[in-house]
């Protein structure tokens, strides 16, 4: 017969983290909307191969700007995702930007062009983690790894690698392909990658669509801006200082299109979206927005 349990055997919690709850989404909520109020436009951007390190670099670059990334689906609501709860006219569109993949938001009373520039020198290059599609390929020759600690053999045999410990040096005993241009990189791939120092991604932020504030809060703006993707590689936003754009509210520009719309960029960047009454053979030739996602 088993024995009783003892009512001292009981579960302790000890975790320390204490839940932020509701008064934190409201203090979130309230500073977006202040910063609708305090600063001359907004900046929606998409992250390619996002990293905090450069993200952090980003930040000091536009220390004087407020820069919101994570939590999208808490900065809509903040927004207002329809046009009867939007805070100021057109930031219903500016929210649905922010749904859907690795998007952000930097308010800012800086000119375009500064904006531009500095997320330009805060491009970096980055190790590709798994699920990232390999941009080249990277192939060992037989021989000696040199670079590699006679410590470090197992767990490079572990990775894949055929090795073995010879004379104290790690022994590559034939030819060996660590992944493919167009692969999919495996997490041992990844890590092998970063052991020989192979960087073939590139964090990058790229600006989607801007707006201005106006004096006028019910008027509906009009579009001011817009940036596309052509044959030749992105067209850069339209320059201009913010006080010089629209005289009311929020605007979200649609991008504009002139080449096939199709799974990934150059950078593995996602589509742009369309409507499906203005995508037709996934070829754009107005300012739309295309609803299709990132291909698997």
């Amino acid at each position: 017969r088993p024995m009783p349990k003892s009512k001292r055997a009981q579960k302790v919690t000890l975790s320390k983290t204490v839940s932020k709850g509701r008064e934190r989404k409201v203090a979130i909520i309230d500073e977006v909307r202040d910063c609708v109020d305090r600063y001359k436009s907004v900046l929606v951007f998409e992250a390619n191969n996002m990293r905090n390190a450069a993200l952090k670099d980003v930040r000091v670059r536009l220390r004087s700007s407020r820069i919101f990334f994570g939590r999208n689906k808490l900065i809509a609501a903040a927004l207002g995702r329809t046009a009867a709860d939007a805070y100021r006219a057109g930031l219903d569109e500016v929210a649905d930007g922010l749904l859907g993949g690795e998007a952000g938001l930097i308010f800012t009373d800086e000119s375009l062009e500064a904006v531009q520039q500095a997320l330009a020198e805060s491009r970096v290059p980055e190790y590709a983690r798994a699920g990232f599609e390999a941009t080249e390929d990277v192939v060992l020759p037989q021989g000696v790894l040199s670079q590699f600690a006679g410590s470090m053999e197992p767990y490079l045999r572990k990775l894949g690698l055929p090795t073995k410990l010879q004379a104290g040096a790690v022994q590559l005993l034939c030819d060996y392909t660590v992944c493919k241009a167009g692969d999919v990189v495996s997490s041992d791939q990844a890590k092998l990658m970063q052991l020989l120092d192979v960087k073939q991604a590139l964090f990058e932020l790229t600006l989607t669509a801007a707006g201005a504030r106006g004096s006028s809060k019910g008027s509906r703006p009009e579009l001011f801006m817009a940036q596309g993707t052509s044959a030749s590689g992105p067209v850069p936003l339209a320059s201009g200082a913010p006080g010089q754009l629209a005289e009311s509210g929020f605007v979200l520009p649609l991008r504009e299109l002139s080449s096939p719309c199709v799974g990934r960029g150059p950078s593995g960047a996602r589509p742009l979206r369309a409507t499906a009454s203005s995508c037709t053979g996934g070829v754009h030739s107005t300012a739309v927005r295309c609803e299709r996602r990132r291909l698997p």
